[in-house]
């Protein structure tokens, strides 16, 4: 019996709580330095096979990605360009 409730409570804990808002990403989790590496890839229908060929690397970019905190307003900054305001709520809202 002990072992049955014990099996239960494992299952149960593992399972978790079905609360989505564990899953979100917030502002803490963002802050900080960023190596980001952005791909295209691009593949072609053949009418004949009716099939898409395999995929192949058009091109690749490597940026640093930079977000940080201040007032309470996350920021994010891409290079040498501007920082601009990320509102996360409105993100998840969409």
């Amino acid at each position: 019996m002990k072992r049955i409730a014990l099996l239960g409570l494992v299952c149960f804990a593992l399972s978790g709580y079905g609360d989505d808002s564990s899953c979100k990403v917030t502002n803490d989790f963002l802050v900080g330095k960023w190596d980001c590496t952005n791909k295209e890839y691009k593949s072609e229908y053949d009418s004949k096979f009716e099939e898409y060929s395999d995929y192949s690397e058009l091109s690749s970019s490597q940026i640093i990605q930079s977000y940080k905190v201040v007032n309470g307003v996350l920021l994010s900054k891409t290079g040498d360009k501007e920082s601009v305001e990320v509102n996360l709520d409105k993100f998840y809202n969409n």
